[in-house]
């Protein structure tokens, strides 16, 4: 990919972002390669070890992408390397974020909290892996028409590349407002679920696998944007003028390298297999006794408001909560119900339009509804 006339003239060669002289190529430290491609590789087999431990194979592209990314790590330490590094740095991250997208449905699932996700929690893997598939093919095609140096669709080869990274922050933003919403609903409505067990060890506690998650999404965001901000701020002289080269070893291992090193590292520490099981993720019924206090809280707060100003005004009541999945319910759904029913028999008691709507021709009561004895005289 060096170019060198026969005059001995040197030429601008283009490797990606790692634009050089062919009579002056770039110095990158070993020792910081060396040191990353260790990091990753080492994350890399924590992961094949919990593999085989407490299973968890739905997390092998993120365990692949460890060994990828710090092989092309350990490339950048080569001056012949540099397309193998630009390669694999650039693509290897497509393999982390499509697991953070498995991790959400699955942790929804384990946490039988669905109900709480904006989306089905089977349709949130296919539907995101979707778009990464999208994005890595373009980022694919950019990159080798880059590395191939194919001057008549060079351009169209850093617009691929760009637009494949600009895609996938915008849906990866998404993702994690909805990993963002889904943890305030569960703080709000279900808080014992992300209660830290003090009667566990810290690797234990399942409670930081909700955590882990989101620390994962905000330092894969840090890398996104600076991949765009790099291919699209840098242009054939490589140099934003104050920040210098965006390329430079200081501005990858920053924004780039330990992001995505804190990213794999959460994963590789709790193993998300080793809660996440089949057995947990099947739905199974709801202890209500464990969920009386949480139940009793849900009542005295903001369901509570709107229940008054209907009965001021004399409306018929509304529905209870939109929490009300049969498998599901919401934390105080029954104690509601309740206050429900009987607001709605003094609606009856007062109204005699209601009481016919109540009663049918035989005198009995339709639509499942029985009224407390005596509520009504000669019934």
């Amino acid at each position: 990919m060096c170019v060198t006339p026969a005059g001995g003239a040197s030429v601008q060669v283009a490797v990606g972002p790692l634009r050089h002289s062919a009579s002056a190529p770039p110095s990158h430290s070993k020792v910081l390669a060396v040191l990353f491609a260790l990091l990753f590789v080492s994350c890399g087999v924590v992961q094949v070890y919990s593999l085989w431990k407490w299973k968890g194979k739905w997390l092998l592209a993120m365990t692949i992408g460890c060994f990828t990314y710090g092989l092309g790590v350990a490339c950048m330490a080569s001056p012949s390397g540099l397309a193998w590094f630009f390669l694999l740095t650039t693509l290897s991250p497509c393999a982390f974020i499509a697991a953070e997208y498995v991790i959400l449905g699955r942790l929804a699932r384990h946490l039988q909290a669905s109900q709480h996700l904006a989306i089905s929690p089977r349709k949130v893997a296919n539907v995101f892996i979707f778009s990464d598939v999208v994005t890595f093919a373009m980022q694919g095609a950019g990159t080798g028409i880059e590395i191939g140096q194919i001057r008549k669709v060079l351009t169209l080869g850093r617009w691929l590349l760009l637009g494949g990274l600009a895609l996938q922050l915008v849906s990866f933003l998404f993702f994690t407002w909805m990993v963002v919403k889904f943890v305030k609903n569960l703080k709000r409505f279900e808080p014992e679920r992300l209660r830290k067990d003090r009667s566990l060890t810290f690797l234990q506690n399942e409670a930081w696998l909700v955590w882990g998650l989101l620390l994962s999404c905000a330092f894969i965001i840090i890398r996104s944007v600076y991949r765009v901000i790099q291919f699209a701020a840098e242009g054939d002289d490589q140099s934003l003028g104050i920040t210098g080269n965006l390329s430079s070893d200081l501005f990858f291992y920053l924004f780039d390298g330990i992001p995505l090193f804190i990213a794999v590292a959460v994963s590789s520490f709790f193993w998300p297999g080793r809660f996440i099981t089949p057995q947990s993720m099947a739905p199974r019924a709801i202890d209500t006794e464990s969920r009386s206090s949480a139940a009793s809280a849900a009542i005295v707060t903001k369901d509570a408001v709107p229940l008054d100003k209907y009965r001021e005004r004399g409306r018929p009541m509304p529905p209870p909560g939109p929490y009300q999945h049969a498998a599901h319910p919401h934390p105080g759904h029954q104690d509601r119900r309740q206050q429900y029913q009987q607001q709605q028999q003094q609606h009856y008691h007062s109204n005699p339009y209601a009481q016919q709507a109540v009663y049918g021709a035989g005198g009995y009561p339709q639509n499942g509804y029985y009224p407390q004895e005596g509520a009504y005289p000669g019934r």
